[in-house]
């Protein structure tokens, strides 16, 4: 177990106990891990709540430990379930679940399956974003307004506005500040190119961090 917090570390032990299941390390950072943990059924990460945080806290156990699955314990959201996905991690569980989920979390992931929290699922696996839907998106990250967007794609304003509903309900995010990071995030895949496009980041028009449309 990697966990720089006693009390969720506690918990954790506590929780494991009551299903017989030992913890046989515990450090508070990945590099403090004993040579062991290599022996180990699965490692118990307890990530940050930044994602960018907890996806280098996943990537560093799955460097050192290629062979040991490794599970999440977090405040997680939508887009950083997605995130630690791809960053290696085998199961999810969510802090405030750790006494009814982690025990079986474990056992699951020991038996060579991919675990989220119920409520996740539908971000386990992104949907695919349509042709119309990742130019829509590409300007939104280069910080053109639906007005722009729309005269840029020959579309009504209305039909953008369409567009990035679906987006939005596909990525799980709600501000086009959030769907601009995941565009400009290599690691999330999203497909998404923006040749001749300046630069503007996300300051631009509307792309603050409002849920406006």
């Amino acid at each position: 177990m990697v966990s720089s917090n006693e009390i969720i570390a506690r918990r954790i032990r506590d929780a494991l106990d009551l299903d017989a299941i030992e913890v046989v390390d515990w450090a508070a950072a990945v590099p403090q891990l004993a040579d062991g943990a290599a022996r180990a059924g699965v490692i118990v990460l307890v990530g940050g709540r930044a994602s960018d945080e907890r996806r280098a806290l996943i990537r560093a156990v799955c460097q050192r430990f290629p062979s040991v699955p490794a599970i999440v314990v977090a405040s997680l959201s939508s887009t950083g379930v997605h995130k630690a996905l791809e960053a290696g991690a085998a199961g999810l569980v969510l802090d405030s679940e750790i006494e009814t989920a982690l025990a079986p979390t474990i056992h699951a992931v020991g038996a060579g399956q991919i675990v989220v929290p119920n409520r996740f699922r539908r971000h386990a696996i992104r949907p695919a974003l349509s042709h119309r839907e990742k130019q829509t998106l590409a300007l939104v990250a280069a910080g053109y307004t639906n007005r722009q967007i729309a005269a840029h794609l020959f579309l009504a304003e209305s039909t953008v506005k369409t567009h990035l509903t679906s987006v939005f309900g596909k990525l799980g995010v709600g501000s086009r500040s959030e769907a601009a990071e995941l565009v400009l995030d290599p690691d999330m895949k999203l497909g998404i190119s923006m040749p001749g496009l300046p630069e503007t980041g996300t300051e631009n028009g509307n792309g603050n961090g409002s849920h406006v449309l």
